[in-house]
């Protein structure tokens, strides 16, 4: 794969953020903000088979779950909708960037590259290699924080493993904690990356002391292990991989 690969995956990983972390069905906002960036990049471009391939995948499910959603359909998993985009995009762009692929970029695609070449790396010498491994970390970077997210839900789902309570769920509290688990896997993601593998500890420790008090409760507690676990593991098989991509 080369570097337009890594940049389209990472813009494509961009533009499911807002429809990963939604609890309910997608909004038409939401799907407005999806839909864009495929869209967008059909311009950057020839016109050909491959081209479609990198904005069809991307749209199809969050439009199947915005439809669903609509009907208010009780049956339907959303979170698989959102695994089947990410394996249908990826797979897409797979394709689309293959070897013997017949996209040509427009003037446009080339000056835009350019330009965003030129901003992020101003006065170094870099070479193609350092602008492949740059979008191989950004795209690892969001593996983590966002799409790590969703497998470690689906995961708990499947196990049955969230804290059972009858309590009314605080929605500030759950933000906040979905916020410091995509930071949490981010900083992990770079430490095992960076060859800091022994400062993890202090991540989960930290951890540990903001959540001290509702360890007690042993179905949360159980959660949080559970959790933690899944978010280190995922993010140290992630670095493992983008390490082997890296030239």
């Amino acid at each position: 794969m080369n570097a337009d690969f890594y940049i389209y995956f990472s813009l494509f990983l961009f533009s499911r953020i807002l429809w990963i972390h939604s609890e309910s069905s997608i909004s038409l906002t939401k799907m407005i903000c999806i839909a864009a960036i495929p869209l967008i990049s059909l311009f950057f471009f020839s016109f050909e088979w491959e081209s479609l391939a990198i904005a069809a995948p991307f749209l199809v499910p969050p439009l199947l779950e915005y439809i669903l959603g609509r009907r208010k359909s009780k049956d339907v998993n959303f979170l698989r909708f959102r695994q089947l985009g990410f394996m249908a995009g990826t797979l897409a762009l797979f394709w689309a960037f293959r070897s013997d692929s017949s996209l040509i970029p427009t003037q446009l695609g080339i000056d835009l590259k350019q330009t965003v070449f030129a901003f992020f790396f101003p006065l170094a010498r870099c070479g193609t290699e350092t602008w492949e491994n740059f979008w191989i970390i950004i795209a690892g970077i969001q593996l983590s924080a966002s799409e790590l997210n969703l497998v470690i839900r689906m995961i708990l789902s499947g196990m049955n493993a969230e804290p059972s309570s009858n309590d009314t769920i605080d929605l500030k509290e759950y933000s906040r904690g979905r916020i410091i688990g995509a930071l949490e896997r981010t900083l992990v993601f770079i430490l095992f990356l960076s060859g800091s593998a022994g400062a993890v500890g202090f991540v989960i420790a930290a951890k540990g002391l903001i959540r001290f008090s509702e360890l007690d409760k042993r179905d949360f507690a159980e959660y949080f292990l559970v959790g933690t676990l899944l978010s280190v593991t995922g993010s140290l098989i992630i670095s493992i991989v983008v390490k082997w991509l890296m030239v």
